[in-house]
């Protein structure tokens, strides 16, 4: 009899696992003392680790603890270039687009200069004037179908039949 990984156990033990597998572990746990036991004492140990023991906890230490991990943070931060990454130093340069120049003269790498032609940028800004277009298009009116012309209606009509033939006389009035 092949048993189950030990995490699968862990796993069905704390039912997290698919109902598949949940199906498949259940019928080889309910015919496997070993398993059995070994799920039981997951269990176990679940139920112990749900309830915290809060006396253990140190407070004091604690604190003292991520003080000392906020200051070293800070002094790691304060090891970094100041100059490259100083908020200053970017806000007080006068011409806004000297950023955006320094940005295009470099590669991706931050060496040698860069090309200006960027497919996704220019894929990107083909569907936008498309999009634009399309939305001025949908804007303007169609154009009118010219009516169609008036046509007039007989107010009398008269029917006569001679040797000759039928005549047919319509009056209009206006």
């Amino acid at each position: 009899m092949t048993h189950p990984k030990e995490h699968d156990l862990a796993l069905f033990a704390t039912r997290d696992l698919s109902f598949v597998q949940n199906f498949r572990l259940n019928r080889h746990v309910r015919d496997c003392a070993q398993c059995s036991q070994t799920v039981a004492e997951y269990r176990d140990l679940t139920v112990a680790l749900a309830e915290p023991d809060l006396e253990i906890a140190n407070w004091d230490a604690l604190a003292a603890e991520m003080k000392a991990n906020v200051r070293l943070g800070l002094e790691a931060g304060a090891c970094i270039d100041n100059t490259r990454f100083s908020r200053k130093n970017s806000l007080s340069r006068t011409n806004p687009l000297s950023r955006t120049n320094s940005f295009l003269s470099r590669d991706r790498n931050g060496a040698g200069p860069a090309t200006l032609f960027n497919p996704r940028l220019t894929l990107a800004a083909a569907s936008l004037v498309v999009l634009v277009s399309a939305g001025l298009l949908m804007r303007q009116p169609r154009p009118s179908q010219p009516a169609p012309p008036a046509t007039e209606i007989a107010s009398q009509q008269s029917v006569k039949v001679d040797t000759e033939g039928v005549t047919i006389t319509n009056v209009y009035l206006e």
